[in-house]
């Protein structure tokens, strides 16, 4: 089937080609927006302090990392589980195993160490407070957003 639908908008005038320029603008112009918009409200809940970044600890002197490294060390647990489940005339079994880090075993070593979490700074306030209509559906799902040092 040939398609003339090219035709027909070459014989437009200058008034309908500008019309839909400015429509096919308009689009582009609200789908940049809720994309940017989507973009915002996905990255929320990494803002402020983390436990885990060894960028948020002060004061950030040269040693600093390598104290960072051996908390995170002394703070990391092997963690293995596993489940079984029947029904049906059918079973399932199922084991992982891993690593896990204590947040508070790691805070409470570099706090040892002589180094702080980092306070949040005005433009991650601002931000958290914007937000915090967005944050408290996903606290109720059980997203985790940064840990913080109690």
């Amino acid at each position: 089937m040939l398609d003339l639908d090219w035709l027909l908008r070459w014989h437009r005038s200058p008034a309908a080609w500008r019309d839909e320029r400015n429509r096919r603008w308009k689009l582009m112009t609200t789908a940049r927006f809720f994309a940017l918009l989507l973009l915002l409200f996905s990255t929320q809940g990494c803002l402020g302090p983390n436990a885990f970044s060894v960028n948020d600890y002060r004061p950030q002197t040269t040693g600093v990392g390598q104290v960072y490294y051996q908390c995170l060390q002394g703070a990391q647990q092997p963690h293995a589980g596993g489940g079984f489940a029947a029904g049906g005339g059918t079973a399932y079994g199922s084991m992982s195993s891993g690593v896990v880090t204590n947040s508070t075993l790691l805070c409470a070593c570099m706090g040892s160490e002589g180094y702080t979490l980092r306070g949040m700074t005005g433009g991650e306030l601002f931000a958290d407070i914007a937000f915090l209509p967005l944050e408290i559906p996903f606290a109720l799902l059980g997203a985790t957003g940064p840990v913080s040092c109690p």
